[in-house]
């Protein structure tokens, strides 16, 4: 006899800037149980919504992730640069319980 299983998680994917605030309760009355935020691009651009989609998605308890888009430009340095970049907008998130940044 198999055990029952639980319905996989579910998580929205958007690579493009939400309203601010709403992606927590949209995503969590539709039944997600996690998300992820685009918080930069290359080296130059930040989501202009990522902090209030961060705290909107923690304040309706779901698991959240940040993810870079990342522009790669044939340099050496160029995913270090962007690597740099992601951290100083996204932070370490060595207090985050969520899920793993992602480039």
């Amino acid at each position: 006899m198999r055990p029952p299983t639980s319905p996989a998680p579910t998580c929205p994917a958007t690579s493009t800037p939400t309203t601010p605030a709403s992606t927590g309760a949209t995503y969590k009355d539709a039944g997600h149980n996690f998300a992820f935020v685009k918080s930069t691009e290359g080296t130059g651009y930040v989501n202009p919504y990522f902090n209030s989609d961060w705290n909107a998605i923690k304040a309706n308890d779901m698991v959240r992730g940040s993810y870079h888009y990342a522009k790669p430009d044939g340099s050496p340095t160029s995913a270090a640069e962007q690597a740099r970049y992601f951290v100083s907008v996204a932070g370490t998130m060595q207090a985050n319980p969520g899920l793993s940044r992602v480039s």
